[in-house]
């Protein structure tokens, strides 16, 4: 892989990159170095007045911890976390009064996976460093923020229980080797978070550019949006402030703005470096241009966040973590649909609403069955997840590496009740004519059919 810049265009692997790609991202030497043996230095993207960025070594000050240690670690990252949450259970408990609108919830989306979780504690921290003591692009100082208490606040907020915390398990992997305690984390059931903005807190979106339906009833309260999917085009009252950009994390996009407005925090605090490095790995499966998810900007990030380590210690980072996300041995059927799983309320063309949930499970249907006994067992507990969320339509979709060809493979399962408005024929022809997912009917097709329409509930 190599990039180049000639008479002004630029290029990835001989592709033309786009405007806004060029516009956003500075190429500079061969990235076969990125990927053969890390260069001795990485860079941060420092914006200027004469040119979109320049090129500054990052050098970290902090070494990155690639292993728990028994040793407990603070920085100011982790006492940004535990006083942010402090502050914020202080604020809301004073009943109905005062009025919240200088509380900012920075909120990721419903599957609160890896990257909603760093993104939304990342850039809180972000804002609240620039709040409290700005800091010039150039700037050496590695002063935490001050202790002062400033009049507008940014807690972030995982919309999960606690009780599901361990279910994201390469989360619960990282931040125990960086010393996060879950303790420091805002969830779903330490607040209600739908009274809070009911008071007029403001919220902030990260890793998803569309209130989840709980929340659209404050769609005018969303102040920022910084995400890397595609923009759903939803219908502010007030236009937030938006960075939507395809890249392959979250974190890249926040990881690039403490390169250029806090530099020296990403040297210094090794917890938040290894955090950003970790979700970004997670995320682009190790930049792996064969998964089609990393681009120029991800690939500069991650140089620069691990600009300390050796290529074998950045790959055995990233299989830890990458073994931790696909442990599925503790986690039962239930929690294993639960893990990563959103859910929408549409407008259909009737002028009904059609209600649908998909979850990602990282284990293929075979071995799935196998842990079951029979296929029907996970039937059931599928149909009874769907029938609970009261979903039109409910999608399982599987993904794991091929023990045969080591190909990363997908798999797709559609339940929809008898009362869906949704027709199962036109899903068939649907799902089966779509070139972007290229499906093909599995063997097993017919058997779970079968045994579907065994069931009183939902049929597949």
């Amino acid at each position: 892989m190599y990039a180049r810049v000639t008479k002004g265009l630029s290029f990835l692997n001989g592709r033309p990159l786009t405007r806004q790609e060029q516009e956003r991202t500075l190429l500079f030497r061969p990235l076969t170095q990125r990927l053969g043996g890390l260069s001795q230095d990485s860079v941060s993207l420092i914006p200027t007045a004469t040119s979109p960025y320049l090129l500054q070594p990052i050098r970290p000050t902090a070494p990155l911890r690639l292993m728990a240690s028994s040793t407990a670690v603070t920085t100011p990252f982790l006492q940004f976390l535990q006083q942010a949450k402090s502050e914020f259970l202080v604020a809301v408990a004073g009943g109905q009064e005062p009025p919240l609108s200088n509380v900012f919830v920075v909120l990721g989306n419903q599957a609160c996976d890896l990257d909603s979780m760093v993104s939304a504690m990342s850039l809180a921290y972000l804002r609240t460093l620039a709040l409290r003591a700005p800091v010039s692009p150039t700037s050496t100082s590695s002063a935490p923020p001050s202790p002062t208490k400033p009049t507008t606040l940014f807690v972030p907020f995982l919309p999960i229980k606690r009780e599901e915390y361990p279910l994201r398990t390469e989360a619960a992997f990282l931040f125990k080797a960086v010393g996060l305690d879950e303790t420091a984390l805002l969830f779903a059931d330490d607040v209600d978070m739908l009274k809070v903005f009911e008071r007029g807190a403001q919220l902030i979106l990260v890793d998803h550019n569309a209130p989840a339906p709980e929340y659209m009833p404050f769609i005018s309260q969303v102040t920022e949006i910084v995400d890397h999917h595609v923009d759903l085009k939803c219908p502010y009252p007030v236009a937030p402030a938006t960075q939507i950009e395809i890249v392959g994390s979250s974190c890249t996009l926040i990881s690039e703005h403490y390169a250029s407005t806090h530099p020296s925090i990403l040297e210094s605090d090794s917890v938040l470096r290894k955090l950003l490095l970790g979700t970004l790995l997670i995320d682009t499966v190790n930049l792996d241009p064969k998964m089609g998810k990393t681009f120029p900007k991800d690939i500069l990030m991650v140089e620069s966040l691990s600009s300390e380590l050796t290529v074998d210690e950045r790959n055995a980072f990233f299989e830890e973590c990458q073994q931790a996300k696909y442990d599925s041995s503790r986690l039962s059927s239930y929690q294993l649909l639960i893990k990563d799983y959103k859910q929408w309320n549409v407008p259909t063309e009737k002028g009904g609403t059609l209600n649908y949930g998909i979850a990602a499970v990282l284990l293929s249907f075979g071995d799935w069955v196998k842990r079951e006994g029979e296929a029907e067992n996970l039937l059931t507990t599928s149909a009874q997840f769907a029938q609970a969320r009261n979903l039109d339509l409910f999608a399982i979709m599987t993904a794991f590496k091929n023990p045969e060809t080591g190909a990363f493979t997908r798999q797709l399962m559609v339940f929809l009740p008898p009362s869906s408005p949704v027709s199962p024929e036109n899903l068939l022809d649907l799902l089966s004519t779509s070139d972007r997912l290229k499906l093909y009917q599995n063997k097993d097709t017919e058997t779970y059919q079968e045994l579907a329409s065994k069931e009183k509930g939902p049929s597949s």
